[in-house]
């Protein structure tokens, strides 16, 4: 399979401190899928039906974190996501997968002006990693916070941008974790690994 490469970095968006939290769904219209799978972030089909629904080639974590455990998948067909947890559901992490359409706005993603974003390789293919996320109290404005346990990764790989999202890894899954976890995924149903 091709690895695709985007001839510029991929696009990431500060957002000045004040504004309205961005949603962490990067995109919203992608419910195509409710009624057979369910609804973001509780989808219940399996990655066999969510790959006989998407019109492009779906991935899926090759290795699971420990503790983790594949919840469900839903989306569209401009996009899936599949969504791991653990028991308690007290962390969790998400895949969000489209088909590449070559446009870097595709890419954007929403990080305050002092998220240290930093290219990383994946096994020959570039992505870019950030930590922190919008957080906001009682309706107050949202601020960017950079310690704050979620981490996102995202790339183009094979015609497909992936977007991987570590919520409360709690130490268990650093920056190089997950570019080990994007580099574990996989065609092949895990099973069989």
């Amino acid at each position: 399979m091709p690895i695709v490469y985007t001839p510029e970095p991929l696009g990431w968006v500060n957002v000045t401190p004040g504004m309205i939290v961005p949603t962490l769904t990067p995109r919203s219209a992608m419910a195509a899928f409710t009624t057979q799978c369910g609804d973001f972030p509780v989808g219940h089909c399996s990655v066999e039906q969510i790959r006989s629904l998407a019109g492009f080639t779906v991935t899926e974590l090759g290795t699971i974190p420990p503790g983790l455990y594949f919840i469900g998948a839903t989306g569209g067909p401009d996009g899936i996501y599949l969504h791991y947890a653990s028991s308690k559901n007290s962390d969790s992490l998400t895949l969000f997968e489209s088909h590449w359409t070559g446009n870097n706005e595709q890419t954007y993603w929403q990080v305050g002006p002092d998220a240290n974003v930093i290219s990383v390789d994946i096994h020959g293919v570039p992505g870019e990693y950030v930590r922190g996320a919008f957080l906001s109290d009682n309706g107050s404005p949202a601020n960017w916070n950079p310690g704050f346990d979620v981490q996102t990764l995202h790339w183009v790989q094979n015609g497909t941008f992936i977007q991987m999202q570590y919520a409360n890894a709690g130490g268990k899954v650093d920056m190089n974790g997950m570019v080990d976890l994007a580099a574990s995924l996989t065609t092949q149903p895990v099973s069989a690994l």
